[in-house]
């Protein structure tokens, strides 16, 4: 019952759908016992933790944005750092940028320099909006810092859900989570 209750929380499933529990953990079959690690405990931390909706972002213009005017609707938000793998990030960018709707995306990216991610959207031709943030946004997590990238849902009412670490090379689950919550708990089309 805790494995299904880790794979409701972090995927965003019914408690009752156990088809997918194997899925999410890449290496256990429905009804396995599997070991709960501290990633697992992480969903179960993070997911309905409130966010500061006046916590002001900047985006690459150097236009300063509250959250709260960015997230009038719901929107995955994929969160990464500079000191993030560098091999990790780029996998997930280029998942994000394949992906046809991106209306429904965001890279909250913590950096030290504004000019340096504007020149790697630049250069790597990436179509995604992008706000660079500073350090206190970790402050907000109860819990503190996560030192790998990581995705959530987040809407209106500044309430984190659906959190996900996405697995470096593993583009079928990435591209999994994102159809997944893009269409049920994002565009609401389900």
């Amino acid at each position: 019952m805790i494995v299904s209750t880790v794979f409701t929380v972090s995927g965003c499933r019914d408690i009752n759908d156990k088809s997918h529990a194997h899925a999410h953990s890449g290496e256990h079959a429905p009804g396995a016992t599997k070991t709960i690690t501290v990633q697992d405990l992480n969903f179960l931390y993070f997911d309905g933790q409130k966010l500061d909706g006046n916590y002001k972002v900047v985006d690459l213009d150097n236009n300063e944005i509250e959250l709260q005017e960015i997230f009038t609707k719901s929107k995955i938000v994929l969160r990464i750092k500079e000191e993030h793998c560098s091999s990790c990030v780029d996998f997930m960018l280029k998942q994000l940028n394949d992906f046809v709707d991106k209306s429904n995306l965001i890279v909250l990216y913590a950096y030290s320099s504004r000019r340096t991610v504007k020149l790697k959207w630049m250069d790597e031709k990436l179509d995604l909006p992008v706000f660079v943030t500073d350090r206190t946004f970790d402050d907000m997590f109860k819990g503190g810092d996560i030192y790998v990238p990581y995705m959530f849902v987040l809407g209106p009412e500044m309430m984190i859900s659906c959190f996900h670490f996405p697995k470096e090379g593993n583009i079928d689950m990435m591209n999994q989570y994102l159809r997944s919550v893009n269409t049920r708990f994002v565009s609401g089309s389900l």
